[in-house]
């Protein structure tokens, strides 16, 4: 379980876990919500910010954006300074994949 924890959601590990099945991690088709974000302006600040100002930024701004993925159980795909990748996907009972991708907005 803590292995699957280090490379997956702990809600899709939880799922593996509980189904006693490794069927989830086949190939497969599924509808998700591919979420893109960055932050305006942000290339003009850090052409006249002190790196430290930079940092602190991004450091608050993926602090924000992690909370909001938690809280519509996203997966962060990837990142690469401002912008972020995240896959939503409905997982059992719950919203479709595109409101919780709306509400994550």
């Amino acid at each position: 379980m803590s292995r699957l924890r280090r490379f997956l959601p702990p809600q899709v590990a939880d799922l593996i876990v509980a189904s006693g099945s490794e069927k989830q991690l086949e190939s497969h088709r599924r509808e998700i919500t591919a979420l893109f974000c960055d932050l305006r302006g942000f290339t003009g600040f850090t052409e006249s910010a002190d790196a430290e100002d930079v940092m602190a930024l991004l450091r608050d701004y993926h602090a924000a954006i992690g909370e909001i993925i938690i809280k519509y159980n996203g997966t962060l795909e990837r990142y690469a300074g401002d912008g972020v990748m995240v896959v939503l996907q409905r997982s059992g009972a719950g919203r479709e994949p595109g409101a919780t991708g709306a509400h994550g907005a």
